[in-house]
């Protein structure tokens, strides 16, 4: 009895030392730091796995917009194979080639076009006044003339006017509509072979063929056969304009000058146009899916061409009068998808940006108005809204952006100044950032 008790006792004291031992601080802090371990380093892993899927979406998101752009690509190819087996006056390679060695007589200012006498279904008539400067067609000279303030006139204005006296008969100018009543009324020089007529208050020469001998102004002759097709443009507009430049993934580089929009292949040095636009384009941005592009021009030099004073509304706007506005087309297929801001705008469009983390479901315009009205668009619907607009700075304005990583974020610099906007509620706080001064 006594020799069980004693191991009973001695079994009950080693179940209390254990049940000490298991509730002792000292045995949990090392099961404690264990655990710890085991999920920092399950964390870390997490992390890691996280960043590697987050890399491999973006992969695969690059992936697909090249196979988008890729097909797209060859859908355009096919188009303008089938479009050249059905024109018989399709230029050849070899004649693309020569286009491009050209002698620089023939390029003038920035912003000069070249065209041949391939037909072109989707391209009307009324599209583009575009001429080539060649022996056998008319030729578009892009420098534009300014009119000088009213003075004394002298001897060498007077044989300026005479060479661009009309050359009608007496018949002819008996006749009240078709005599001259101003300036701007397309005048015929024999001497030089060359017609000057004036589209949205720019003088523009054309030159006959060398084979014509007189031009009657007051003739009307039927439409040649032949429509007129834009094969090269010369120049690139960089002086007043920034962010005007991008690659797309077809592999064509995309820029403007004048009021055509270039896509440019380097490998098969061809050229297509976008030309939608009615006057100069100033702006230009890519879609994040890189396959849609907006485009921002300025108005006409009156008022019947869409220019307006600070404080004069337009009266029906319309995107053939010349107004300032935003068009919004596809690169592949060059058809416009939207034309937003008819009206709206003052002046001329020099900044746009898609935003970034939403897919582009947002585009932000700036105006060249006085107060260059900063104003942000929904241009995800089928018909684009105008979500909210403030004035932005009564300084210059030369570039916007949305902020790559924070979503309703917008930064704007300019002469002295940059500032940084949030887009909420309907409505855009402004911050402006601070300067420092170095000595």
């Amino acid at each position: 009895m006594t020799r069980t008790g004693y191991l009973f006792c001695g079994r009950a004291l080693n179940c209390d030392h254990i049940q000490h031992e298991l509730m002792s601080p000292c045995s949990l802090a090392p099961n404690l730091v264990a655990n710890n371990g085991l999920l920092s380093h399950d964390k870390d892993d997490v992390v890691e796995r996280v960043a590697y899927l987050e890399k491999k979406l973006q992969a695969q998101e690059d992936e697909i917009v090249c196979l988008k752009s890729a097909m797209a690509d060859v859908i355009r190819r096919l188009a303008s194979v089938e479009q050249s087996s059905h024109s018989n006056g399709a230029p050849s390679r070899s004649q693309a080639r020569q286009s491009l060695n050209r002698p620089r007589s023939s390029m003038g200012l920035a912003g000069h076009t070249s065209s041949s006498g391939a037909s072109r279904n989707h391209m009307s008539a009324m599209d583009n006044v575009n001429v080539m400067s060649q022996r056998h067609a008319p030729v578009l000279n892009a420098a534009a003339s300014r009119g000088s303030k009213p003075g004394r006139p002298s001897s060498a204005h007077h044989q300026s006017m005479a060479k661009w006296s009309s050359l009608a008969t007496a018949g002819e100018m008996s006749n009240t509509n078709l005599t001259p009543t101003s300036s701007k009324d397309p005048q015929w020089n024999q001497d030089d072979g060359c017609l000057k007529i004036y589209i949205r208050g720019r003088a523009i020469n054309m030159y006959g063929p060398s084979d014509l001998g007189d031009y009657n102004i007051s003739k009307q002759a039927d439409p040649p056969s032949e429509k007129l097709q834009l094969e090269w443009v010369y120049g690139y507009r960089g002086r007043d304009c920034r962010s005007n430049l991008y690659h797309l993934p077809t592999g064509e580089i995309v820029y403007f000058t004048a009021g055509v929009v270039v896509l440019h292949n380097i490998q098969e040095q061809s050229q297509r146009h976008y030309t939608g636009h009615t006057d100069d384009i100033k702006c230009l941005a890519i879609h994040p899916d890189k396959l849609k592009i907006a485009t921002g021009q300025v108005a006409g030099h009156d008022s019947k061409e869409g220019k307006r004073r600070p404080g004069q509304a337009s009266s029906a706007p319309c995107a053939d009068d010349g107004s300032p506005h935003v068009r919004i087309w596809e690169s592949v297929s060059l058809n416009t998808l939207h034309v937003i801001g008819l009206g709206v705008f003052n002046r001329a469009v020099c900044c746009v940006s898609f935003s970034k983390l939403d897919g582009g479901q947002h585009l932000v315009v700036v105006d060249e108005s006085n107060e260059h009205i900063l104003s942000v668009w929904d241009v995800g619907r089928d018909k684009p809204v105008k979500l909210a607009d403030t004035k932005s700075s009564t300084e210059p304005v030369l570039a916007v952006e949305y902020h790559p990583l924070e979503k309703n974020q917008i930064v704007s610099c300019g002469k002295s100044q940059i500032s940084f906007w949030t887009f909420e509620g309907g409505s855009l706080a402004k911050k402006n950032g601070i300067f420092d001064v170095s000595y």
